[in-house]
């Protein structure tokens, strides 16, 4: 079955970007963070208990674009910004013992502005099934992002959604039980969320998890 996240944000500012990957066979999450401030080079620091082999996803969504993708990474939903706007990119990676001994990783912007960034890291090296990302700048409080591929019951979504706003978010799926992974908000222009999806079909339908930032 193919599931709809709908990323939803109550004061969207000029722009967002939401992101998902599928990932899949019964994966583990290591572990998950978020941060939301202004710079223009942030560190990812790698979540505790991860591992060389492991598989890492890291999100953002900025003001500006990213100077290029960072060495060892690979680039998926490739959506630039700008100001006023706000775009965003998904990057992926096979960790191995350098990034271990490093424990972080850094994207550099173009300029200095907020920016909300998102890691997940996976037991091992699951297969990612797909990554999609979905870009707007004209302040719609809805965004949907429906999956290319039929999801299996086994696989697991990962979602990730920012604003340049503070905002009062929330996100619904069209089947699937949702966990909240982490939540960000600088108080001025920047916040965001991740949360996590099994895609077994709750007997009464559709589920929602609402975040407030």
């Amino acid at each position: 079955m193919t599931i709809v996240a709908s990323f939803h944000y109550a004061s969207p500012g000029p722009g967002t970007f939401s992101g998902l990957v599928v990932v899949e066979g019964s994966p583990t999450i290591r572990g998950s963070g978020l941060q939301a401030s202004s710079n223009s080079t942030f560190t990812v620091s790698l979540p505790a208990g991860s591992q060389a082999g492991d598989l890492a996803v890291v999100f953002f969504g900025a003001a500006y674009d990213a100077t290029g993708t960072p060495s060892g990474w690979t680039a998926y939903a490739d959506y630039g910004a700008g100001l006023p706007w706000w775009g965003g990119r998904i990057y992926t990676r096979t960790l191995d013992a350098g990034d271990i001994s490093t424990g972080s990783m850094s994207v550099t912007f173009t300029s200095s502005y907020d920016a909300v960034l998102g890691i997940v890291v996976f037991a091992g090296a699951p297969t990612l099934r797909e990554s999609q990302g979905a870009r707007d700048t004209a302040m719609l409080t809805t965004m949907d992002i429906t999956t290319s591929s039929s999801v299996a019951g086994t696989d697991l979504v990962i979602c990730f959604g920012s604003t340049r706003a503070s905002s009062s978010n929330s996100l619904t799926v069209s089947a699937g039980v949702p966990s909240l992974l982490q939540t960000a908000d600088d108080s001025a222009n920047a916040s965001g969320f991740l949360y996590s999806a099994t895609t077994v079909t709750p007997a009464s339908g559709g589920a929602s998890y609402g975040m407030i930032l």
